[in-house]
């Protein structure tokens, strides 16, 4: 089979055949042929009406067992991807409270500046770990992870030596550390030992900002804590490491370099978004915007996950190509709706706080669900194979937040530029969700 033909042959036939019993449904083989040159005018070429009824000729002859042990596969590979951003959803928030709850007495600004290091090094890490893992080079690819990684950890240290904040190593320390420890650790370990030191370091928090229910003898423990647990994590991954790439000479992936710029690229837009809201809303107020920020990270990976059961159930029940793309593509936009509405209550939750006077709160929820709408955005289009496409959302979502620089955040009319912009992305991402999820090769 070749792009733009399709050989009415007895090999060809069986090559066809077999491209339908790899697939778990009807669906999937539709999406295949598609992506290898099958046009709608190839199937009617052939006596078809759509790709999808020839599909559905091909599937017909493979026998039924070979098309139930291949659904059954798959099934067992959404329940292991659900455990897995599951997992990976606990171990970030966990990774962000220890961060976050040892702060040291800084400017808002340098504190601001410690988060997004910390973000661009785990970007970074995971990118490098997951390009050459995607290409069927683990080995590679974690090599490349270990050299990032040490890297930004080297140039970490000397800034923070520079700056005098060594609060910085903990962001960093768990940034590099997270990306390897959760592809390579064990993943039940890394909970228990994540909400463990996540819990510890909260209460001690707490204790140090004089709450009364938190015992005092907490108070100088979270900070110290924090420091031990990063020092471990980041030798953890360090011997992992080791272990996964000994034995053979690591090789350079092609592309990898690229894919590590694009991926930091994507993250300085979204960085640089986060911090003209920053400087737009006020150091004090974006404490929520940080809130939404993660949040939205955290819901979208297994909410991602979800998309892609769900687009396995409707394959294996829907006999309409139309009607089932429009349900998968609909789910998606419902995802983004859902994370919209839970970053907007959270947001609502924080500010309702009565010893906190807040005047500018319409236009603080609207930069929370406009940040929000920048995560899914990028996330959907990472998850379906598009990186240049998170970053060019990324860089477009950036260049509509620099308007509302112009507007006072705490006068009407910065409200509603503000609220403008979050309408504008938000549309966006959901336009995202529809055409991205819809689309076959998003299968």
């Amino acid at each position: 089979m070749s792009a733009g033909t399709v050989a009415p042959t007895p090999g060809g036939r069986a090559a066809l055949q077999q491209v339908a019993a790899s697939g778990t449904d009807i669906y999937e083989v539709t999406a295949r042929l598609e992506s290898s040159g099958v046009s709608r005018g190839v199937a009617a070429a052939h006596g078809y009406e759509s790709v999808f009824d020839f599909a559905h000729t091909i599937t017909e002859q493979v026998p039924a067992e070979e098309m139930q042990a291949s659904r059954q596969r798959h099934s067992g590979r959404n329940r292991v991807s659900l455990r897995a951003s599951l997992i990976r959803m606990v171990v970030m928030l966990c990774g962000v409270i220890l961060c976050a709850t040892s702060l040291p007495q800084a400017s808002e600004m340098a504190v601001f500046l410690m988060a997004a290091s910390g973000w661009i090094v785990g970007q970074a890490v995971s990118a490098s770990a997951w390009y050459a893992w995607g290409a069927g080079r683990r080995r590679d690819g974690m090599a490349a992870a270990g050299v990032v990684g040490l890297v930004l950890l080297v140039v970490s240290a000397i800034a923070a030596a520079v700056s005098g904040l060594p609060g910085l190593l903990v962001w960093v320390g768990v940034g590099a550390a997270t990306p390897i420890l959760l592809l390579l650790a064990n993943g039940a370990v890394l909970v228990v030992a994540g909400v463990a030191t996540a819990a510890i370091c909260g209460i001690s928090w707490f204790a140090r900002n004089h709450y009364a229910w938190a015992p005092s003898a907490l108070a100088p423990v979270g900070i110290p804590l924090a420091y031990a647990i990063t020092a471990v994590a980041v030798l953890v991954a360090a011997v992992l490491l080791v272990r996964e790439v000994r034995g053979a000479r690591p090789r350079y992936v092609r592309g990898g370099a690229r894919a590590l710029i694009v991926a930091l690229l994507q993250v300085l837009f979204q960085l640089v978004v986060l911090l003209q809201i920053f400087l737009g809303v006020g150091a004090s107020e974006f404490g929520a915007v940080a809130l939404a920020v993660m949040a939205a990270g955290a819901l979208t990976d297994p909410l991602l996950t979800v998309q892609a059961m769900w687009t396995h159930r409707v394959s294996q029940r829907s006999d309409s190509w139309r009607r089932g793309r429009f349900q998968i593509g609909l789910l998606g936009v419902v995802i983004v709706v859902i994370v919209l509405v839970i970053t907007a209550a959270a947001v609502l939750i924080v500010l309702s706080d009565p010893y906190r006077i807040t005047l500018n709160e319409p236009a603080i929820v609207a930069a929370a669900v406009l940040c929000s709408a920048v995560i899914c955005g990028t996330n959907i289009l990472l998850r379906t194979g598009s990186r240049l496409s998170a970053m060019l959302f990324a860089a477009l979502a950036e260049l509509l937040v620099a308007i509302t620089l112009f507007f006072p955040a705490d006068e009407p009319s910065g409200f509603y530029a503000m609220a403008a912009m979050a309408a504008l992305i938000s549309l966006l991402a959901l336009l995202v969700a529809a055409a991205r999820f819809g689309h076959p090769t998003a299968w």
